[in-house]
């Protein structure tokens, strides 16, 4: 449940700005009804508390205002942290609708963090009212994604998926999708983040989980050289090593009574 609050609540200070920059990316400044603190990002995929400004967006405002002398400048702190505070207090206005749309949407984000695909900003109402969209970033292949889905639970209407490639030189580019297409309402999330992540260029994620497959059986098919020597294992169970002071036990097959 999105948590009741005022806009003239929310005040970020300088402590909150740095301890956002010691955590780094992954991170953001958040809200609970009464406390502004550093959480991961993906406490707000479902509209649970208020995100007020991740990593990256607070990096970005800051670097508009610092000088590249003197990035802690006390000036350009101050005016960064007016701008946050300014944004986070309108944004505020809108957020039971804005929580209300990312509890839609929050299963899908979260079915692509493990593809290392995380969302670029909180979802937001299309023009018509009626459909959600909900940017994503894929940071390794510089690659961008939409997900744009009908605001009524009960709609047929189906989920859009566009994908944006990067520019030549590195730069991703928001003007023309690269590729787009349409899924069934029902599909499962996790089905919509294996798309995503094949279409945006990252390759299956269970390959990299899987052990490497050994080509033989060690039990069976030790190997032929063994800390210098070129003598050939014996091929079975191993035989227990046996200390000076333990008499090995006779052979039943080679010591029968006469």
């Amino acid at each position: 449940m999105a948590p009741t609050m005022t806009a003239d609540d929310i005040t970020v200070d300088a402590a909150h700005l740095r301890g956002l920059t010691a955590y780094g990316p992954g991170w953001a400044l958040m809200w609970d009804g009464h406390d502004v603190f550093a959480a991961t990002t993906d406490l707000a995929d479902h509209g649970d508390v208020f995100e007020i400004i991740d990593h990256a967006g607070f990096t970005a405002i800051h670097d508009q205002y610092a000088r590249h002398d003197q990035p802690d400048d006390p000036a350009a702190i101050t005016t960064t942290i007016a701008d946050i505070t300014g944004q986070a207090r309108t944004r505020l206005r809108q957020w039971p609708h804005t929580a209300q749309m990312m509890a839609a949407t929050g299963p899908y984000t979260t079915a692509l963090r493990p593809h290392g695909i995380h969302r670029h900003q909180a979802s937001r109402p299309d023009a018509d009212g009626r459909h959600i969209t909900t940017d994503y970033r894929i940071t390794p292949t510089g690659v961008t994604a939409s997900i744009t889905m009908p605001y009524a639970a009960d709609s047929t209407a189906p989920i859009t998926i566009a994908i944006t490639g990067p520019h030549p030189g590195g730069r991703a580019t928001h003007s023309v999708p690269t590729f787009t297409v349409t899924v069934p309402r029902q599909t499962p999330p996790a089905a919509v983040a294996a798309l995503i992540a094949a279409a945006g260029g990252l390759p299956p994620t269970y390959r990299h989980r899987l052990p490497p497959r050994p080509r033989h059986r060690l039990s069976r098919n030790p190997p032929l050289h063994h800390r210098g020597t070129s003598r050939r294992p014996r091929v079975g169970r191993p035989r227990p090593r046996l200390g000076p002071h333990v008499a090995r036990r006779p052979h039943p097959a080679r010591h029968q009574p006469p």
